[in-house]
C-alpha cells in the first residue's frame, strides 16, 4: 500500500515537472513587439534558420502601422507613406515583390475659415521655402519656429505688409511642423536635427494594398504564403518582466501578464520610447543601467493623431486641371520667342499616365504643322495632334463659287490638344490635401472648449479609400481629442469641414468615424520621437538606447531596436526596419556588427 502511494507521488511530480518545462518554452531569440523593427528582426532571424518567438501585446501585427478596412477601401491609422526610395528597406521590399506603390501629391489646396479659396500657389511656395530653410540651420540650435519666422521675414519682407496673412500663415506653418514632428509647438522643435532624408519620392502610398502588405511580405504570408515554420507568433501577449542574466550559462526569461514564461538565448526589445518611459522600472530585472534610463528620459516622444471620416459619397473639391499662370506680357513674350503658348493642362480621366496640353488660335495651327514627336523640359513623350484639310482637292467638280465664298467668310476657331503618354504620372494628379488657413478674427470667435479644432491643420484624401477624409492633429491637442466623446469629435469635425470646404456644398453626415489613440494606447504611448530643444542637449541618447546589454562574457543578451534607436532615420518605418535588421545581424554568425 505504502509502495503504491510512493509510486503515485513520484508520477505526479514527474507530470508536474513536465508541465512546468512545457510552459517554459525555449527559443534562440524572443522578439518583444511586432511593429516594423520587431517583424524585421524576427523574419531576418527566422529566414536564417533561428528558432524565434514574437510576442505582441496587441491583437494585431504592425505596431504603429495599422491598416483597417474603412469607407470603400482601406485607411492608415498609423504610418501613411513610404518616405524615400533610395536605400529604403520598405520601398525595396515593395519593388522586389512587384507591389505597386503610388506617389501622393501633398500640395495644399488652401481654404480660409470663411470658406473662400486662399492663394494656394503662394502658401505652397512659402511652405516649401520654410521646410527647405531647415537645411540651412544645420549648425544653429534654436527653436525651429523662431528660426523659420526670422528667415521668412528676412527673405520675404513684403509679407510684413499684410500682418493678418502673415500671422495666419505662421499659425498654419506651426501646425505643419507639428504634424511632421508630433510636437505641440514648433518652438519645442530644434532647428538643428540629426535626421537625414532618403533620396526619392517622400510620399509613396501603399494605397489599396495597405501598409499591412509590408508586414505580410516580410513574414512570408502575403497572398497566402506559408510564413516561417520556425517563427512562433503570439498576439495579446503583454510582456511584464524580462529577466536577463549576467552568467553566460543562464538564459533570458520573459514573463507575460498571463503568467506564461519563455526562455531564450537573447531577447530583442522593440517597444516604443513612450512605453519604456512608463514601464522600464518594472519591466527589466535587474534594472536598466543608468545610461539607458537617462536616454529613455531624454528622448522626446511626439504624438500625431487622425480623425478619419467616411461619407456616403465624395463631396470635396477634386481638381484635375492645371492653369498656367502668366501675365499678358509674359504670354506675349513667349509667343514672340517660341511662336506658341499653352493655356492649361488636364489629366485624362481615362488614362492615369496621360496628360493633355491645351492651346488655341495660331499656336494650335503652328503645332498642327509640326511633327508628332515633341520634346520638352520633362523629357520625350509620344504626342498626337489634330490636323486640318481644305475643300480644294476634296470635290470633283469643284464646289460652286458661292459656297467657296461662304466658306471663306466664316471664321473658324482652333482649339487643339497635345496628348502625351509617359511611363508614369509626374504631374500633380489631384489635390489630396486641404490646408486650413484661419483668419485671426475667426480664430478669436472659437469657444475655449473648442480650441482643439483650430489645431487641425488640414484634411487629406487617402489613396486607399475614395470616400474618406483624414483630419490631422498633434501634440497636446491630439492627446485631448483622444479623450473627448466620440459624437462631439464627429460633430465638430463636420462643422470644421463645412467652415473651410463647404462654401458651395453641404457636408453630408458621415457614415462612420475612426479616431486614433496613439498616446492613450498603453502599448504605444505616442507616435514617434523627434529632435526637440531638450533632447538635442544629449546627442548620444539614441546611441545609448540602442546599445545592447551584455552578460559577463560580453555576449549580447538584451538588444534594443525601434525607430528611436536609429541615429539618422528615426520617426519612420524604414528607420525602424533598419534597426530590426541591425540587431538581427548582430546575432548572426556572418554579421560584422
Amino acid at each position: 500500500m505504502a509502495g503504491q502511494i510512493t509510486i503515485g507521488i513520484t508520477t505526479l511530480l514527474f507530470i508536474a515537472v513536465a508541465v512546468a518545462e512545457q510552459s517554459t518554452m525555449q527559443y534562440d531569440t524572443i522578439v518583444v513587439g511586432l511593429g516594423a523593427a520587431g517583424v524585421t528582426a524576427a523574419s531576418t532571424l527566422a529566414s536564417a534558420g533561428r528558432k524565434v518567438l514574437g510576442l505582441e501585446a496587441q491583437g494585431r501585427i504592425g505596431g504603429r502601422v495599422h491598416t483597417v478596412p474603412f469607407g470603400d477601401g482601406v485607411v492608415e491609422l498609423g504610418a501613411e507613406w513610404i518616405h524615400g526610395q533610395h536605400g529604403s528597406r520598405v520601398y525595396e521590399t515593395a519593388v522586389r515583390n512587384n507591389v505597386t506603390v503610388l506617389s501622393q501629391n501633398l500640395t495644399l489646396d488652401v481654404y480660409r475659415s470663411d470658406g473662400s479659396r486662399a492663394d494656394s500657389v503662394l502658401v505652397n511656395e512659402l511652405v516649401e521655402y520654410c521646410l527647405s530653410a531647415v537645411e540651412a540651420a544645420a549648425y544653429e540650435t534654436v527653436p525651429l519656429g523662431e528660426f523659420i519666422t526670422r528667415k521668412l521675414k528676412e527673405t520675404r519682407p513684403e509679407l510684413l505688409e499684410d500682418e493678418d496673412f502673415l500671422d495666419s500663415f505662421l499659425d498654419l506653418m506651426d501646425l505643419v511642423v507639428d504634424n511632421y514632428e508630433g510636437s505641440d509647438s514648433w518652438y519645442d522643435v530644434s532647428s538643428r536635427t540629426d535626421y537625414e532624408e532618403l533620396g526619392g519620392d517622400q510620399h509613396l502610398s501603399w494605397h489599396r494594398h495597405g501598409y499591412k502588405t509590408f508586414f505580410e511580405l516580410m513574414l512570408n504570408t502575403y497572398q497566402g504564403g506559408p510564413g516561417y515554420p520556425n517563427l512562433d507568433i503570439k498576439l495579446n501577449a503583454e510582456v511584464s518582466k524580462i529577466a536577463w542574466p549576467q552568467r553566460p550559462s543562464e538564459l533570458v526569461q520573459v514573463t507575460c501578464a498571463d503568467g506564461q514564461t519563455y526562455k531564450a538565448n537573447n531577447v530583442i526589445v522593440t517597444v516604443s520610447v513612450g512605453v519604456l518611459k512608463d514601464r522600464h522600472r518594472s519591466l527589466f530585472e535587474p534594472p536598466l543601467p543608468e545610461a539607458k534610463v537617462l536616454a529613455v528620459s531624454r528622448l522626446s516622444m511626439g504624438t500625431v493623431d487622425k480623425v478619419v471620416l467616411a461619407f456616403p459619397h465624395r463631396w470635396w473639391p477634386d481638381h484635375e486641371s492645371y492653369w498656367f499662370r502668366q501675365t499678358r506680357l509674359e504670354r506675349e513674350r513667349e509667343l514672340n520667342e517660341t511662336g506658341w503658348v499653352n493655356y492649361f493642362a488636364s489629366s485624362a480621366m481615362g488614362s492615369r499616365n496621360a496628360i493633355s496640353v491645351w492651346h488655341a488660335g495660331r499656336t494650335a495651327r503652328l503645332v498642327s504643322e509640326w511633327g508628332p514627336v515633341m520634346r520638352g523640359p520633362v523629357g520625350p513623350g509620344r504626342a498626337m495632334h489634330a490636323g486640318h484639310t481644305g475643300h480644294a482637292s476634296l470635290f470633283t467638280p469643284p464646289v460652286p463659287k458661292v459656297k467657296v465664298k461662304a466658306i471663306n467668310s466664316l471664321t473658324m476657331g482652333v482649339m487643339d490638344k497635345i496628348v502625351f503618354t509617359f511611363t508614369k504620372p509626374w504631374w500633380p494628379t489631384s489635390h489630396t490635401f486641404f490646408g486650413f488657413l484661419w483668419r485671426p478674427e475667426d480664430r478669436r470667435k472659437v469657444a475655449r472648449e473648442d480650441r482643439w479644432t483650430t489645431r487641425i491643420f488640414g484634411a487629406s484624401s487617402p489613396l486607399g479609400s475614395g470616400n474618406t477624409l483624414t483630419l490631422w492633429t498633434s501634440g497636446e491637442s491630439g492627446k485631448l481629442v483622444e479623450t473627448l466623446p466620440e459624437d462631439l469629435v464627429k460633430r465638430k469635425s463636420v462643422e470644421l469641414l463645412q467652415k473651410f470646404l463647404g462654401a458651395n456644398v453641404t457636408v453630408p453626415e458621415p457614415t462612420g468615424m475612426i479616431r486614433t489613440t496613439w498616446y492613450s494606447n498603453p502599448y504605444t504611448r505616442g507616435s514617434y520621437t523627434f529632435d526637440s530643444m531638450e533632447s538635442m542637449k544629449y546627442p548620444d541618447s539614441r546611441k545609448d538606447l540602442g546599445t545592447p546589454l551584455l552578460d559577463s562574457a560580453g555576449t549580447p543578451r538584451v538588444l534594443f531596436a525601434g525607430e528611436a534607436t536609429n541615429l539618422r532615420h528615426f520617426s519612420t518605418v524604414h528607420g525602424a526596419s533598419e534597426t530590426g535588421y541591425r540587431e538581427a545581424m548582430r546575432l548572426l554568425p556572418s554579421s560584422k556588427i
